[in-house]
C-alpha cells in the first residue's frame, strides 16, 4: 500500500501498511484487535501515572476508553480495569506515585474520572468496587484546589487553584492580558470535580463542600468568560491570549525569519488546547440537575461550541487539499502559533493548519454534529492520509518523539491515531451523546 493510497475496507476489516504490524506481509488483512493490541494494550500495561507519558496517555486513551464501554467489549474493558486497579494499588502504597507535573497528572486523572463515570454506569445497582480510587482522587483534587502551590506567569505563587482563579477573576489594572487566562490545568480540575460529583449524586451520597466550591467556581468562570457570537457560536475567553508569547505572531501566515510580531486583538484560544472542551463541558453539565439553569447553560455552550467548530475551524477537503484540516484558532484565524516561542526548535512554529493533528485524537467527536461525524468517516475511509496531509498533521519539527514518528505511516504513533479515527467512525453516535 502506498502512502497516498486509501485503505480497502470490508466490514470491520481493513488493510494496513506492510510494516504497520511487525511480521506482516503486504496486503495482509488485519482487524482492529491487532491495532488495539499494538497500541492501547501496550500503553495500558505501563504505569502511566508515574512518568511524562501520563499526559499523552490521558489524551490518546480517551476515545478507546469510551469505545470499549460503548461497545460493551468485556476484554477491552478489563484492560482498563486492570490498569486502574494498578494505579489505585500504587497510589495507596506511595502518595507520591503520580507524575509530579500538575498538568500531566490532571490530564491523566481526567481519564481516570471518565473511567469511573463509565464504570458506574455499567455497575449500576451493584456493589461499587472503586471506592479507594475515587477517594484518592477526591483527596488529590481537594489538595490542588485548596493547598497545592499554584504558580502563575507573573511570578506569584498561590495557595491552591482556588486562590489563583479568584485572583484572575478580580481586577488586574495594568496587568498583561494573558495573566487573566484560565489554564487547562484549572479546566481539567473543574471537569474532574464534575465527574466525581456526579458519581456521588448517582449513589445518593452527599458531596463534600470542596466539590461544590469547585463547581461553583466553574460556573462563574464559564459564565463570565464564555462568549456567544451573533451566529450562536461559542468562544472561551477571547482576547485574553493576544499578548502571550505563543500567540504574538498570530496575525502572520508566513514562516519568515526575523519578522515583527503581529498580535491579533480579540484573538481566541487555539484549536489544539480547545479540543478538550467537548468533554470538559459535558462533565460539568452532567454534574448539574438535568433541565436546571446551570445544566441548560452548559448545554447551550456545547451547542455553541459545535457551531463554532464546524463553521470556523473545521475545513473540509478541497481542490489541492483533499483532506480535512483545522484552522489554528477557534475564531477562524489561521496564523502562526508558537512561532519562535522557545517551545520548538529555533526558527520554528506552527504554520496555517498545522494544529490539525489534534483532530486525530478524536475528542471533537464528543460534540453532536453530523459534519464532524462525516469528517471522521472520511478520514477512516481514506486512511492513510497522503504525504502532504501527514506533514500538516505532524506540524513543525519538535522534540517530541511521537510527533517525529508521525511522518512515518507505519509508526506506532500513526497506528494509534488510525485506531482512534476508526473507532470514532464506528462509534460516532455513542460518542456524540445523541
Amino acid at each position: 500500500m502506498t502512502r497516498g493510497g486509501s485503505m480497502a475496507q470490508m466490514g470491520t476489516w481493513f488493510l494496513i501498511p506492510a510494516c504497520a504490524v511487525q511480521g506482516q506481509v503486504p496486503g495482509v488483512q488485519v482487524d482492529q484487535d491487532v491495532l488495539w493490541a499494538g497500541t492501547v494494550s501496550l500503553w495500558l500495561a505501563r504505569p502511566l501515572w508515574r512518568d511524562r507519558a501520563s499526559y499523552s496517555g490521558g489524551a490518546m486513551l480517551m476515545v478507546p476508553l469510551h469505545a470499549a464501554y460503548g461497545a460493551g467489549d468485556l476484554e477491552q474493558i478489563r484492560e482498563f480495569q486492570v490498569h486502574f486497579q494498578a494505579l489505585a494499588a500504587a497510589w495507596t502504597a506511595d502518595a507520591a506515585a503520580l507524575d509530579p507535573v500538575p498538568l500531566d497528572q490532571l490530564q491523566y486523572l481526567y481519564l481516570a474520572s471518565q473511567f469511573l463515570a463509565l464504570e458506574q454506569r455499567r455497575e449500576s445497582g451493584r456493589a461499587w468496587p472503586w471506592s479507594r480510587l475515587e477517594s484518592l482522587m477526591a483527596e488529590r483534587i481537594a489538595w490542588y484546589w485548596r493547598e497545592a502551590p499554584a504558580i502563575h506567569w507573573s511570578g506569584k505563587t498561590f495557595t491552591g487553584m482556588r486562590e489563583r482563579v479568584a485572583w484572575k477573576l478580580g481586577p488586574l489594572p495594568g496587568a498583561r492580558g494573558f495573566y487573566k487566562g484560565i489554564n487547562d490545568d484549572e479546566l481539567f480540575l473543574f471537569a474532574i470535580a464534575g465527574d466525581l460529583a456526579r458519581l456521588l449524586d448517582q449513589r445518593g451520597a452527599p458531596r463534600p463542600p470542596f466539590l461544590d466550591e469547585i463547581l461553583a467556581s466553574g460556573r462563574e468562570v464559564y459564565g463570565r468568560l464564555g462568549r456567544f457570537g451573533r451566529d450562536g457560536g461559542w468562544l472561551f475567553q477571547p482576547g485574553v491570549w493576544s499578548d502571550h508569547p505563543d500567540y504574538r505572531y498570530a496575525g502572520s501566515v508566513q514562516k519568515a525569519p526575523d519578522q515583527a510580531p503581529s498580535p491579533v486583538p480579540g484573538l481566541s484560544w487555539d484549536s489544539s488546547h480547545s479540543h478538550r472542551f467537548p468533554l470538559w463541558l459535558r462533565s460539568l453539565r452532567d454534574a448539574e440537575a438535568r433541565g436546571g439553569s446551570a445544566w441548560m447553560a452548559y448545554d447551550r455552550m456545547l451547542r455553541g461550541l459545535t457551531r463554532q467548530f464546524v463553521s470556523k475551524v473545521l475545513v473540509p477537503p478541497a481542490a489541492g487539499a483533499p483532506y480535512y484540516r483545522l484552522n489554528n484558532y477557534m475564531d477562524g484565524h489561521n496564523g502562526l502559533y508558537r512561532w519562535n516561542s522557545g517551545q520548538l526548535e529555533p526558527g520554528q512554529g506552527y504554520g496555517p493548519y498545522e494544529l490539525s493533528g489534534t483532530f486525530l485524537l478524536g475528542w471533537w467527536s464528543f460534540l453532536d454534529g453530523p459534519e464532524i461525524r462525516r469528517a471522521y468517516a472520511h478520514l477512516a475511509e481514506h486512511w492513510p492520509p497522503g504525504r502532504e496531509a501527514m506533514d500538516i498533521y505532524a506540524g513543525p519539527p519538535t522534540a517530541r518523539d511521537d510527533l517525529r514518528e508521525f511522518r512515518d505511516p507505519t509508526s506506532r504513533a500513526v497506528r494509534f491515531r488510525e485506531l482512534i479515527v476508526r473507532l470514532v467512525a464506528e462509534h460516532a453516535d455513542l460518542f456524540s451523546g445523541r
